[in-house]
């Protein structure tokens, strides 16, 4: 095994790590982050934020769904028990 400045290892190594930009790093991140600029918008999204943002969506669309069936429900109910 070589050692972490052998770059014939074929590994990664510190050598190459020299050679990878920083946002090719932070780009493929598992940890969302973003860039703002000086008015506070995103200029930068890492596709953790993206899928964490998307999900996020998802999940509030889906439970606003549901209770607006539960809310139908307790109308229809309420005006059967009002009118009949």
């Amino acid at each position: 095994m070589g050692s972490l400045n052998d770059p014939v290892s074929g590994g990664l190594t510190l050598h190459t790590l020299n050679h990878i930009p920083l946002i090719a790093i932070m780009e493929h991140a598992a940890i969302p982050w973003g860039m703002k600029n000086k008015e506070s918008k995103f200029v930068y999204l890492n596709k953790a934020t993206l899928y964490t943002i998307l999900c996020t969506c998802q999940n509030t669309f889906t439970q606003n769904r549901v209770r607006a069936q539960r809310l139908r429900k307790q109308v229809k109910r309420l005006t059967q028990e009002v009118c009949c």
